[in-house]
């Protein structure tokens, strides 16, 4: 109860403020405040996805660069196993050879296997090195003398760690200014071909990786992040380093991580490396103020369009509101005068219209209310002559049926049986033509009309007419106006079957869906002309009574503008047709209308 009282307080409060008031409070709190809330939340909202998107960005490239790298590696190590287990190569190796002309003679049967140089095609191999201490062995090609690179500090590290397998990072001071050697930052994977000396040869294997190939990886990811691989000593590779193939490693301790970086540690086989991806931190604001247009545009939307639909809206109904008080002030003097302005579709709009439409008929009411009593006298007056003249036109046409009985007795004593049947017929048929007051009848009682009529016209055509009817047994006693079925039947008959020189045939079926009336009259006639048909439709769409003036309110046209009139326009009729083949009608009509309707 109080929160009822409340809110009649609250209504009448409101009810005290001018309609401008209340527009300028809908549009602050429904537009102003709004739309900075929702604007800020938006903001609020972009401004973390674009955080979200940037680490996930990061993360996903450093992936990829992950993946990338043990690709590399892996197609080396596959390449070391290969060469590791390789019968030829490690008996090339092992053999004992006395001249040169011998080691020469074994080393291109060996090459002409393709047994080292088939992997130089991999995109991951820079150079294959195979050191052994044979002294048969000459250096050159792959192969090399390991007491030539004992003081190397590869080899000392190799043999320091004691591991089988090594990735081993260095600086090949040889390659510095030698740059057509190949880069002179050195990623190699260094394996020893025998753990125990056999026959005295101690064998090692030497995998330069291709060191382009792994800066094309970080520079292919770079955009505007800055991205380091590093061991534990050196930057091994880094995105800023363009062409830094001829330059010695940087120090770890050199780079400038940003505000945001991720790093994550890699295995590269026996050696540990961090990758490092950085960057700075996403400026949202720095991304908006590149599109100040699309900004404007909001700004424009937001606040600009709103307070100008809101002082036009305002204008729309104000001068309305202004013009009916005014009108209403002279109904209190009892001037009851029009609103003469452009009324409009809203509530504004219909309470002006309701105000016009009081006044004209509180007009009425004081002047012409004397002159529509002597025009309703007359009406009524006129319809009694109208019925006394349909009660004269019944007696008329009384001879015409005696005279119609006597020639069928006629023909019945001459024993001419089908002319007596037709006679009768035609005499029923015109017996009902004229009936009065009597406008609906039940389907059956037309069909029966309608089988008359055929059977007259079944005289006519003989065996160039055959009629067939369906009706459902629920449809039967659905009471319909007089006609009907017969206008369109008739049509069928004439400009259909009777061009036909045989074969004619006419068929009505009458069903219901529970709602509606259905009603199918076809033929098999010589049916009508795409431009015949498109000219009837048209004419069923703007039916009138007007149309029947001018046509003579004849034919089928009839029938339907009959139908709509009793059925309120809710009739469908659709007529299909093709030249000599023949018409197609559907009717639908309601069936609720019927449950009430008197003879």
């Amino acid at each position: 109860m109080l929160g009822q009282i409340g809110k009649n307080v609250n209504l009448q409060l409101l009810d005290n403020f001018k309609i401008r008031n209340k527009l300028i409070m809908i549009y602050v709190f429904c537009v102003v405040i709004p739309v900075l809330l929702s604007n800020y939340a938006m903001y609020s909202f972009i401004r973390e996805t674009a955080i979200k998107e940037q680490r996930s960005m990061l993360e996903n490239m450093l992936e990829r660069l992950e993946y990338n790298f043990t690709e590399k590696i892996n197609s080396c190590v596959s390449i070391s196993n290969y060469l590791y287990t390789d019968r030829a190569l490690n008996q090339f190796i092992k053999n004992t050879y006395a001249t040169p002309i011998e080691y020469y003679h074994e080393y291109n049967k060996l090459m002409q296997d393709n047994v080292i140089r088939y992997y130089y095609t991999a995109q991951s191999v820079y150079n294959i090195e195979i050191y052994t201490d044979n002294p048969g062995m000459i250096n050159g090609g792959n192969f090399f003398q390991v007491k030539d690179v004992v003081n190397e500090q590869w080899y000392k590290d190799f043999l320091e760690s004691g591991k089988d397998i090594f990735v081993y990072s260095y600086y090949n001071e040889g390659k510095r200014h030698l740059s057509f050697l190949g880069p002179a930052r050195t990623i190699s994977i260094i394996r020893t071909l025998d753990n125990i000396n056999k026959g005295g040869h101690k064998r090692l294997l030497k995998i330069d990786m291709d060191y382009n190939g792994f800066l094309n990886d970080v520079l292919n990811e770079k955009e505007n992040k800055t991205i380091y691989i590093c061991d534990d000593r050196h930057v091994l590779l880094s995105s800023e380093d363009v062409e830094a193939g001829q330059m010695d490693f940087l120090d770890k301790s050199e780079i400038a991580l940003k505000e945001v970086t991720i790093e994550k540690q890699y295995n590269a086989i026996s050696d540990q490396w961090t990758i490092y991806v950085t960057t700075n931190k996403s400026n949202l604001m720095n991304q908006l103020a590149d599109k100040q247009m699309m900004w404007f545009i909001i700004v424009i939307c937001n606040f600009i369009l709103p307070t100008f639909i809101i002082i036009i809206i305002n204008r729309s109904f104000s001068h309305r509101i202004d013009l009916t008080e005014e009108h209403l002030r002279k109904v209190e003097k009892g001037e009851f005068e029009r609103i003469n302005c452009y009324e409009g579709k809203d509530e504004i709009g219909n309470l002006i219209r309701s105000y016009n439409l009081m006044v004209v008929k509180i007009k009425e009411l004081i002047e012409v209310v004397f002159k529509r009593n002597s025009e309703k006298q007359a009406l009524e007056i006129s319809k009694k002559h109208a019925e006394l003249n349909a009660l004269q036109s019944q007696v008329n046409p009384h001879f015409l049926f005696n005279t119609l009985e006597s020639i069928r007795m006629r023909c019945l004593i001459k024993h001419e049986m089908e002319t007596s049947d037709i006679i009768g017929e035609l005499a029923m048929l015109m017996r009902r033509t004229i009936e009065w007051g009597k406008d609906f009848v039940a389907i059956d009682e037309e069909m029966r009309f309608v089988e008359s009529y055929l059977s007259i016209q079944k005289y006519r055509f003989g065996e160039r007419l055959a009629f067939s009817f369906y009706v459902k047994e629920e449809c039967k006693a659905i009471r319909i106006p007089k006609f009907s079925i017969i206008t369109f039947v008739e049509n069928a008959c004439i400009h259909g079957i009777e061009r036909k020189t045989e074969n004619g045939s006419i068929t009505v079926v009458i069903t219901d869906d529970e709602k509606k009336l259905l009603i199918e009259i076809m033929d098999n006639g010589s049916g009508m002309s795409g431009e015949q048909l498109e000219e009837i439709r048209k004419k069923f769409r703007n039916a009138s009574v007007d149309m029947l003036n001018e046509a003579g309110g004849i034919g089928m046209l009839n029938a339907y503008i009959r139908l709509k009139m009793y059925y309120l326009d809710e009739v469908l009729c659709e007529i299909e047709s093709e030249e000599g083949k023949g018409t197609y009608i559907f009717l639908e009509i309601p069936i609720r209308y019927n449950e009430n309707l008197l003879e």
